[in-house]
């Protein structure tokens, strides 16, 4: 039966039409679905293998290279429990694109582009500040490797890790330290630090009564001082318990004496205050957002729960008809507060966060592989398209240049066997 010219027009139209009235808040012209024909066999391969059944628009990425290195970074980080914010996609993808020898003039990583990336890699980012958007991801591999080595020596429950927290009340603040063990079965007295060396709150009260620890400065800021201070107290009580512990602390300057350089060194603060049962160490700079298991959610959760009861003093005072003026939180109700929050910290959080760190000794055998470095990355990719590159060739057919006459020739005997196919089925 012969076939009309227009056929195929008439058969994209009536696709068309049937599109359109399917999808009334799309159009689609007949002109589109003779090119998605024309491309049939990948856009079959697309549907088959597309994670989202929504996908009406297949782009190509504009530098695959770029984009599949960054891909595996991101992995990589993700499987090593770096945080990944959009400023570090961007810093990596410059990178991964100098690497590839992309002319930085032809390449603009806008924040689209990234929104677009992230969505075609099911990627989620953070928000990162200040420390945790600088950590190179092998520093925190070996510095996690280098504490697991330390933390051997000791039990989990002679393990801490202590760091300070400003807490708000009044228009005022204090700033509170807090001290865990690695399974949460002894938080450490509380050291708060308030403006008022002799507040009237505390006129005539035993001191040793209170539920923290209680030291003063104009600016209720921790100090190199006071921070000795409480180490000596800690090493103390540990002494009386017989147990020697290891002091996880970061490197800030309220920890040691700014003037002494030396000062920075452990081994060096330990012998100066004469700790006998404490071994201070401190993390390396940059890392302890990753690292400080105080700052994996410890400290999240109490400010939460003393949040809870600062509320609730508020709460009662206005319901019982306080004046708010005239009777305003005072250091001590305040002190009471953070103690009970403190204790109000629950034991899974504590190892959770500790877990999360990643920094305990492993119990197993296994080995848990070490990061790819940004070479490593390049390389792998550059291997990759090297062996598609020769798959593709290996597939190639070579098909041989047949002139005109050979052909024609061809044709002529194609021709006579039919015409003598036809005479015998004749006979």
């Amino acid at each position: 039966m012969p076939v009309a010219p227009n056929a195929k027009r008439t058969c994209t139209a009536i696709i068309a039409d049937y599109f359109n009235q399917q999808n009334p808040g799309l159009h689609i012209d007949r002109s589109t679905i003779s090119k998605i024909l024309g491309k049939k066999s990948k856009w079959l391969i697309l549907v088959l293998t597309s994670a989202s059944k929504k996908t009406f628009r297949h782009r190509e990425v504009k530098y695959p290279q770029v984009e599949k290195a960054l891909g595996l970074w991101v992995e990589n980080a993700n499987a090593n429990n770096l945080p990944v914010s959009e400023m570090m996609i961007k810093e990596k993808a410059f990178y991964f694109a100098q690497e590839f020898s992309i002319p930085r003039k032809d390449i603009l990583f806008s924040n689209g582009w990234i929104e677009k990336f992230k969505k075609r890699n099911n990627i989620h980012c953070y928000r990162l500040h200040g420390e945790a958007n600088s950590v190179p991801l092998e520093t925190l591999f070996e510095e996690r490797r280098k504490l697991q080595l330390i933390l051997q020596d000791y039990t989990l429950d002679n393990i801490f890790n202590a760091d300070e927290t400003v807490s708000f009340f009044d228009k005022t603040h204090i700033t509170v330290l807090l001290a865990t063990n690695a399974i949460g079965t002894q938080k450490l007295k509380l050291l708060v630090i308030g403006s008022s060396k002799n507040p009237r709150c505390l006129y005539r009260v035993n001191r040793n009564s209170l539920p923290c620890i209680y030291y003063a400065n104009s600016k209720a800021w921790m100090r190199s001082d006071i921070f000795g201070e409480w180490l000596e107290y800690i090493n103390n009580k540990f002494q009386i318990q017989n147990r020697k512990i290891l002091l996880l602390i970061d490197n800030t300057s309220s920890h040691f004496n700014p003037n002494d350089h030396n000062n920075r060194v452990t081994e060096h603060i330990n012998d100066n205050l004469n700790l006998s049962h404490v071994r201070v160490h401190f993390l390396l700079p940059n890392t302890t957002a990753h690292l400080q298991p105080m700052d994996a959610g410890i400290i999240k959760s109490f400010k939460v729960i003393y949040k809870q009861h600062y509320i609730r003093h508020i709460i009662h005072q206005f319901e019982t008809n306080v004046d708010l003026k005239s009777n305003k939180i005072n250091v001590k109700e305040v002190m009471e507060y953070v103690a009970q929050a403190w204790n109000s910290v629950k034991v899974e959080t504590i190892v959770n966060c500790w877990q999360k760190t990643e920094i305990l000794p492993n119990n197993n055998d296994d080995v848990k592989e070490q990061p790819l470095t940004d070479a490593e990355i390049v390389q792998l990719i550059i291997e990759e398209e090297n062996e598609i590159s020769e798959m593709n060739n290996d597939d190639k057919e070579e098909h041989p240049v047949i002139l005109m006459q050979k052909g024609f020739n061809s044709l002529k005997t194609w021709v006579q066997f039919l015409k003598n196919r036809k005479v015998k089925n004749l006979i």
